[in-house]
């Protein structure tokens, strides 16, 4: 009689452990960049990681830089979305990521592979950068 007093303890216990987000696996694929270190985009990665974390029932499998030309390319386009900053750097990002089958979240499906994410950071003078926009 006492296991059956546990047990709906421990479905609760792995529902919440499940409406977590995971950032602990991630593949990075860095490309290859003239305008960018490692380092560089690590401090942008470690920015979307942390934004990613928010996403309730998700887990992160990959990163992958979107190449030299889309960051030139976008430069613009960030600026656009800047309200008192004038960017001199863009760099975006693409992630894949699926969702529980138990996902409760509002915006994301269930039990859903998401590809081709996109994520668009901007930076002043090698500063730090900024998420600016994240999504399709």
């Amino acid at each position: 009689m006492r296991k059956l007093r546990l047990f709906p303890v421990i479905i609760l216990i792995i529902l919440l452990l499940c409406s977590c987000s995971d950032v602990s696996n991630v593949n990075f694929d860095y490309g290859n960049s003239e305008l960018y270190s490692r380092s560089d985009m690590d401090s942008a990665i470690t920015k979307i990681q942390s934004t990613f974390a928010g996403f309730e029932d998700c887990t992160l499998d990959s990163i992958t830089y979107g190449g030299d030309k889309l960051a030139k390319d976008n430069l613009d386009y960030c600026n656009s979305l800047a309200d008192e900053k004038t960017y001199d750097e863009c760099i975006v990002f693409y992630s894949e990521f699926h969702t529980s089958i138990f996902s409760k979240n509002p915006v994301l499906a269930a039990g859903e592979k998401y590809t081709d994410y996109a994520w668009y950071l901007a930076r002043t003078n090698s500063g730090e950068w900024d998420l600016l926009t994240w999504g399709y």
